[in-house]
């Protein structure tokens, strides 16, 4: 008698490793493509900073006890940074195609047969996707976060606390996750693992004792303790509004729906039938995102902890955003597919098409290749400015540079922290000059914000001369050479 074989249902062979690894390995190559034809950084401040902190650590070891630059990203950081920006580019590839792999195994994990739309719906976020190709630090910290899930859901809990231990030193966010990770350890009774939950900071305090003499430097020298209402505050709807921005309009939507859909599910007791880590999905995924998003919002209003409203501070948590979501599709579909097995899958697909296709629409929200992958106005006048001043005498021949612009030294391949050579303008502001062959180049842009320093107050001064204002246009950002 001939065996009849059966073929397993799509949803199964994609959640599987063959197609599952097509997905990632596609993902991969789109993202090469990117890097090769595209030269944007993500912007001309945070993304370009934190890169020079990484690539000049091996130069300047403190860069690895760095409060802003973060001590674990600097850290991990710092050998790709040595192979340029590009190096930097693909250090953030990586973690958001492992950040791809941990979700789906965290959706398998719940038993979701449509597990494997974590990877494409990861990847079709609009800011996710573009702004991975920077220096900045959110990919390493949702990537930990997620790893850290991955492994409380494993039951290895003691790896998952010393993960999650160390986020405060990728961003000091990580302060609002590490709650969440104690919650559920004592929900679970492992009090053992809580105590691990300290192991970032011990290491730190170590570290900390012998470098600076104080264990709690993490604190003492914290940069975002200080209050300062330079950067502004403004609406708590902001981040509301900017969300659908960062991840697409559908997943924002599906989202919301989402959450209303746990809350039912949590509250029926009908409907929570056969749901039995419901409890870990609040704790571990929606927990995170909501501390994370309702913090930035109060930061925000009130102006607090150098806050500037960037959505992009969102990218550390949005990849959460995917668990809730899949599981509602999962939902709908097993709800639908008792009685219409073949419009459960139209109407998922569709839904996941939504998401998917959002991106390559022609939405303000959406990907815009040259507005987004491309450097943005000010970089390209940094761009013009660069070469002139390179070939003017007066560069040539200064002693100490004193200078602001974060990407216009890494255009001239200048260290920033070598101080013998380069300074910023607040020094000059502060100190006056220190050696007497220098040039100054005040920026328009740094300047006034970071420095504090206004232009008048330069032009007002009879021991500097101004030489040549770069580039020789009215609007935008302009560089003013003093010597």
């Amino acid at each position: 008698m001939k065996m009849k074989f059966k073929r397993p249902p799509l949803h199964e062979l994609l959640n599987r490793w063959p197609l599952m690894g097509v997905m990632l390995a596609v993902s991969a190559a789109y993202a090469i493509y990117v890097i090769i034809s595209f030269s944007g950084t993500g912007d001309s401040g945070d993304s370009i900073t934190h890169f020079q902190f990484a690539r000049y650590a091996f130069k300047h070891p403190m860069n690895l006890m760095d409060s802003w630059a973060k001590p674990v990203f600097v850290l991990l950081a710092a050998p790709a940074a040595q192979f340029g920006f590009t190096g930097m580019k693909v250090f953030n590839v990586v973690l958001a195609l492992l950040s791809a792999l941990m979700l789906q195994q965290i959706l398998s994990h719940f038993r979701l047969l449509l597990a494997w739309m974590a990877i494409p719906f990861l990847f079709t976020m609009p800011l996710y996707f573009f702004m991975m190709f920077s220096g900045l630090t959110e990919y390493l910290f949702a990537f930990m976060l997620i790893l850290a899930l991955w492994m409380v859901l494993k039951e290895h809990y003691w790896a998952a606390a010393v993960v999650i231990s160390f986020l405060p030193f990728v961003r000091s966010e990580g302060y609002l996750i590490l709650p969440c990770f104690a919650l559920i350890f004592l929900m679970r009774k492992k009090f053992w693992p809580l105590s691990a939950l300290f192991a970032g900071h011990l290491v730190y305090a170590v570290a900390g004792a012998a470098v600076f003499g104080e264990p709690l430097w993490m604190f003492t020298r914290n940069a975002y303790v200080a209050y300062s209402d330079e950067y502004g505050s403004g609406d708590c709807f902001h981040f509301f509004h900017q969300l659908p921005y960062v991840t697409g309009f559908p997943m924002s939507i599906f989202f919301g729906m989402a959450l209303l859909l746990l809350i039912l599910v949590s509250l029926i007791p009908r409907l929570r039938r056969g749901q039995n880590e419901l409890d870990a999905l609040w704790i571990l995924a929606v927990a995170p995102f909501m501390l994370y998003f309702f913090a930035h919002v109060i930061f925000w209003k009130f102006g607090l902890f150098h806050s500037m409203g960037l959505k992009r501070v969102l990218l550390a948590v949005v990849p959460l955003m995917i668990i809730p979501v899949v599981w509602m599709l999962n939902m709908f579909y097993t709800w639908i597919s008792t009685r219409f097995k073949r419009l459960a899958s139209l109407v998922v697909m569709l839904l996941f098409h939504a998401v998917v296709v959002f991106p390559f629409t022609d939405g303000p929200a959406a990907v815009h290749p040259e507005r987004d992958l491309m450097p943005d106005e000010s970089q390209m006048r940094a761009a013009q400015a660069a070469p002139l001043i390179a070939a003017r005498a007066e560069y040539k021949a200064a002693g100490l540079l004193y200078c602001s612009h974060p990407y216009l030294k890494y255009l001239l391949d200048i260290d920033p922290f070598d101080r013998g050579t380069t300074r910023r303008l607040v020094d000059f502001a502060l100190e006056g000059p220190a050696h007497d062959r220098f040039l100054v180049i005040y920026d328009t842009e740094y300047g006034p914000v970071e420095d504090g320093l206004a232009l008048e107050s330069l032009l007002a001064r009879d021991d500097i001369e101004l030489l040549e204002v770069l580039p020789d246009t009215s609007a935008g950002l302009r560089f003013y050479l003093f010597k």
